[in-house]
């Protein structure tokens, strides 16, 4: 029997709602603060200056300490749905769902 998950209407109900718990817990509607500013900051920059390959903040400082794949999706977000917390912590968001998913 070749059933497909994600099509029934219960999964897809038990995912949005799973998100929305996500983006409650993870406070998606609250102002950014502590390493949240500085990860902000550090996407910001990669749009404005547009070297997609430095990571740098407070204006220049090279950042080394994290993997540059979380930036670079917090930066595309930000890029398309303009410079807000909302943008910042979607691309997280939607990995948790699809994280969930997989499960």
């Amino acid at each position: 029997m070749d059933t497909v998950y994600w099509k029934k209407p219960r999964v897809l109900y038990a995912l949005l709602l799973l998100m929305m718990v996500g983006a409650y817990g993870s406070g998606m509607m609250v102002e950014l603060y502590g390493n949240a500013v500085k990860y902000a900051s550090i996407s910001k920059e990669l749009l404005e200056r547009g070297d997609w390959l430095k990571l740098t903040f407070k204006g220049g400082l090279p950042y080394l300490q994290k993997p540059p794949l979380f930036f670079w999706l917090n930066a595309l977000s930000m890029d398309i749905l303009g410079q807000n917390s909302i943008a910042y912590r979607l691309p997280s968001l939607m990995f948790y769902g699809s994280i969930a998913y997989i499960n």
